[in-house]
């Protein structure tokens, strides 16, 4: 029984331990062969891989390095954390957004997870990007942009969730960001279109509200329990044994129906006649 008991401790401790993770960050001077530049000054790429699979999984180290010029600088040059300002993770396993990065980079501006399975994001996991103007997780897994996200990121200028699947996004969820003038969220299960200038961006934000707006369930009040029923979840079921039911009662009149053996309409049996109802007995019977 003790060795049961230390066990279940064991498993249950290694089940919450926290992974951690070490980014290596590469960074490019030339900001002419980068995307989107105009937001930041110095950017940075994870140049190792990270596969982030939990919530209890942060980055807990980092270094960044200038990438060399040209062939002759084979050495690369260690870079301060606080003058970079833009960070993108670029095709990793990343399902959880990574947390921790902020402890290292303290002042970006830019912020990109992309092509990286990316499956959901929080408001928790854009709070310490107060500073944040750029925002890019385009080409995930996303399915619901929910209520608050960008709470704390009231300095938006751009967002990219282009090639997801959203198929839900909170109507209430861009208010308050004033600056922003590029929303990009095409190919998605909800909405095929972007909006750049920032006339095109608050009538894009109210014709979302309609196109991916929370679909609300149908309830039936059950009485007896007193609780909500959904009939859209048993629908098929009720239509499969409603149908069976049918064809059955169905059948079952039809066996009767052949079962049964009237007698002729020209003959005549009288039930006083011993002969008549012989012959009655013969030809009816169920």
């Amino acid at each position: 029984m003790k060795n049961i008991v230390l066990s279940f401790l064991l498993i249950l401790a290694v089940s919450s331990m926290t992974l951690s993770h070490k980014i290596i960050g590469t960074c490019y001077k030339d900001k002419n062969s980068l995307r989107n530049s105009q937001y930041f000054t110095l950017e940075c790429s994870a140049s190792n891989s990270i596969n982030i699979y939990s919530r209890n999984e942060n980055i807990t180290s980092a270094e960044a390095y200038i990438a060399p010029n040209d062939i002759k600088e084979l050495k690369k040059k260690l870079v301060s954390f606080d003058k970079v300002d833009g960070f993108k993770f670029v095709m990793n396993e990343i399902r959880y957004f990574p947390k921790g990065i902020e402890r290292f980079f303290t002042n970006l501006v830019a912020l990109t997870v992309e092509y990286s399975n990316l499956q959901e994001i929080k408001q928790v996991d854009l709070k310490p990007f107060p500073k944040l103007i750029f925002l890019n997780l385009s080409v995930n897994m996303l399915k619901i942009i929910e209520k608050d996200l960008f709470k704390f990121n009231p300095l938006l200028q751009a967002i990219d969730l282009t090639n997801n699947i959203i198929k839900e996004i909170d109507g209430n969820v861009f208010e308050g960001l004033n600056s922003l003038n590029s929303l990009k969220i095409s190919m998605n299960l909800c909405v095929q279109v972007n909006a750049v200038g920032r006339k095109n961006v608050e009538n894009f934000i109210k014709e979302l509200k309609i196109f991916c707006k929370k679909k609300e369930q149908k309830f039936i009040l059950d009485e007896k329990k007193g609780t909500k029923f959904n009939w859209r979840k048993y629908f098929w079921i009720i239509l499969i044994s409603g149908t069976s039911a049918v064809v059955f009662l169905i059948y079952g009149l039809f066996k009767i129906l052949m079962t049964v053996k009237v007698a002729p309409k020209n003959e005549k049996l009288s039930v006083c006649d011993p002969q008549s109802q012989q012959e009655l007995k013969n030809n009816v019977w169920i």
